[in-house]
């Protein structure tokens, strides 16, 4: 004989049964109030490193081996170059956090094109071990929140030069913006007002093709009395006042 059918009541009682049987949901995280840095880069401070990491290996592991300079090897985690780097980081990232708190309001006045170009001063100053290119970029941060007006390929572009200088070249280039045309030529040429002469074998000239092929300085017109000459791109006074401190220089 077939066994007798089930009362809908009982069926009723099964299913809530079942229902009491199941774990409860998780509570809910509690959301703790965003660093001020958390609020440009939109990471939590302790995890800045891995989530930069993580974004760009999307890219290339190369470019986040350059940007970022996460030990890669597991061989070299626990070398004292790694745990020199992992300070440096965490210092200056912790001194980017004070001067963003110390100027709160601007904050909530940020563009899109600030907010971009913050994240990529944080991420080159995550990527140097060069103390006065961080001292350049920790002015950055403080810069970037009263910059004129920026366009989005400005903001794109400034973010790729200071990430991408060195710290000789940000000297150089603070020390020298002013004059109208610079050169590479013989030892003896006398610089000028105007006119800044550089010896090719000097450590400057390197300094000269570093800013040219990130287009900080670009060929002269192709007249007779410019031939040669190099001059500073028309996005400079911007890079200037990116990098520049209403105080001081930074110190070597």
């Amino acid at each position: 004989m077939a066994p007798p059918a089930r009362s809908e009541s009982s069926a009723q009682e099964a299913r809530m049964s079942d229902h009491r049987k199941k774990p409860a949901p998780p509570m809910p995280a509690i959301n703790q109030a965003p660093s001020g840095l958390e609020k440009v880069t939109g990471n939590p401070l302790t995890e800045v490193g891995l989530t930069a990491a993580a974004a760009a290996a999307g890219a290339a592991v190369a470019t986040m081996a350059a940007t970022t300079l996460l030990p890669l090897i597991p061989v070299l985690t626990n070398t004292l170059a790694a745990g020199r780097h992992e300070r440096r980081m965490r210092q200056n990232l912790l001194a980017m956090e004070q001067v963003l708190i110390q100027h709160g309001a601007e904050l909530e006045r940020l563009s899109d094109e600030q907010y971009a170009l913050v994240n990529e001063v944080v991420l080159a100053a995550m990527g140097s071990t060069n103390d006065t290119k961080l001292a350049y970029l920790r002015n950055a941060v403080q810069n970037v929140l009263s910059l004129p007006e920026l366009l989005p390929q400005e903001a794109v572009v400034l973010g790729r030069v200071v990430r991408d200088m060195s710290a000789d070249e940000a000297r150089f280039l603070m020390d020298h913006h002013g004059v109208q045309r610079i050169s590479i030529g013989a030892a003896d040429l006398t610089s000028t007002l105007d006119h800044h002469c550089v010896d090719p074998d000097s450590n400057e000239a390197l300094c000269v093709y570093g800013l040219l092929s990130l287009g900080v300085l670009t060929p002269g017109e192709a007249t007779y009395d410019t031939m040669g000459m190099l001059g500073f791109s028309k996005l400079v006074p911007k890079l200037v006042a990116l990098l520049g401190s209403p105080s001081s220089a930074p110190a070597d």
